[in-house]
């Protein structure tokens, strides 16, 4: 992309079948997977994350059904959710929801569109987020994706996230897929 990138993040107030397709194809690729070694006796437990690169990369695609898009629109009426734009395409989008119990903004999705990736959308989302969570008093920003997305993880904790939790049945039918849930302190 040669020309110059505008990036606009406005408080997203519905999204339609064709913005949803906007993104392109949502998903990801890793070159590596994080391998969770979990050990331990009676008296203690530990967990360690070990980089292990892989001969063929991990795809996993996403499609939302259309019960998606209702369920994601339910939680962008809370009005927490953000969209990204470059000029007047929406590019990126970041649906996130109020947990009242324990005063956290629950981030449910993240996407930008492949065309703009490493240009500073995701970036922008998040640090928007960020400035809404903290107007909005919530304590922390939660999220999870899994260990086999790594550039996901990395990104996050570039943008000053940090592992908090496993879950290690959440996913069935993938293979050693595990839920990593991350938190930024507000």
């Amino acid at each position: 992309m040669n020309e110059e990138i505008m990036i606009r993040i406005k408080v997203l107030e519905k999204l339609t079948v064709e913005e949803y397709h906007s993104l392109g194809e949502t998903g990801y690729r890793s070159d590596a997977v994080y391998d969770i070694n979990r050990e331990g006796d009676e008296l203690h437990f530990s967990f360690s994350f070990s980089l292990r690169k892989l001969e063929i990369p991990y795809q996993k695609q996403r499609s939302a059904s259309a019960e998606d898009l209702e369920d994601y629109n339910l939680i962008i009426d809370q009005g927490h959710s953000l969209g990204a734009y470059h000029r007047e395409q929406l590019v990126g989008v970041l649906i996130a929801e109020e947990r009242t119990w324990n005063n956290s903004l629950w981030i449910d999705y993240l996407e930008v569109n492949a065309e703009f990736h490493r240009l500073g959308f995701g970036a922008a989302l998040i640090r928007a987020a960020v400035e809404q969570a903290r107007k909005e008093k919530f304590r922390l920003i939660m999220l999870e994706t899994q260990n086999t997305n790594v550039p996901a993880i990395l990104f996050y904790r570039s943008q000053g996230f940090e592992i908090d939790g496993l879950q290690f049945s959440l996913y069935d039918g993938e293979p050693g897929e595990q839920a990593v849930f991350m938190t930024y302190q507000l």
